[in-house]
């Protein structure tokens, strides 16, 4: 297995894996677009030539980071408020028939190595509560985050909006909750 950082040519098969994993239309390419500027970025696991798994971070202060949270963002600014510089975990997928293989594991390893060349404080995880995110609990626990707190419906007004349909619920609006986890990074 191969981990490269995200680029254009990798959007279609990232959309198809957000597709299944997320919802339908959950990703467009502005939004993909949007992990190529500043210090956000992306990376891709391939077997072959296959993409079989991303996780996309941004970057940020915290009021930015707080910005982009759908629900919490208060909670974000009063929990945050002495650090710097955040990064946010927006998502790990892995492609469905490839789970179980440690990819999502070797993802958010190099995801870390990625963040520590980036003197930040905190990496913040948003990570769905309802479904199999299990293992991603797990991976993420194992890396040294903590769970925090959680949000109920955390991508109800969203869904609305951008009309994708969860996979979970199988309905609009979403009523997913999130659970935010967190590893405090000591410099």
């Amino acid at each position: 297995m191969k981990i490269q950082l995200l680029n254009r040519n990798h959007f279609a098969a990232i959309q198809e894996i957000s597709d299944v994993q997320f919802g339908f239309n959950y990703m467009n390419k502005s939004y993909l677009e949007s992990f190529l500027e500043d210090d956000n970025f992306g990376l891709v696991a391939l077997i072959e030539a296959e993409i079989v798994g991303m996780t996309l971070v941004k970057i940020g202060t915290r009021d930015e980071i707080a910005a982009d949270f759908l629900v919490g963002a208060e909670f974000i600014k009063e929990k945050f408020n002495s650090y710097t510089k955040l990064a946010l975990r927006k998502h790990l997928a892995v492609k469905k028939g490839f789970e179980s293989r440690g990819i999502g594991s070797i993802m958010v390893e190099k995801g870390m190595q990625e963040l520590n060349k980036k003197f930040i404080d905190a990496i913040l995880s948003i990570v769905w509560k309802e479904g199999s995110s299990a293992a991603l609990h797990k991976i993420l626990t194992d890396q040294g985050s903590m769970p925090l707190t959680s949000f109920p419906n955390y991508w109800a007004n969203d869904s609305i909006e951008k009309q994708y349909i969860c996979p979970a619920c199988k309905v609009i609006p979403c009523n997913c909750s999130a659970i935010l986890y967190a590893k405090f990074i000591t410099i």
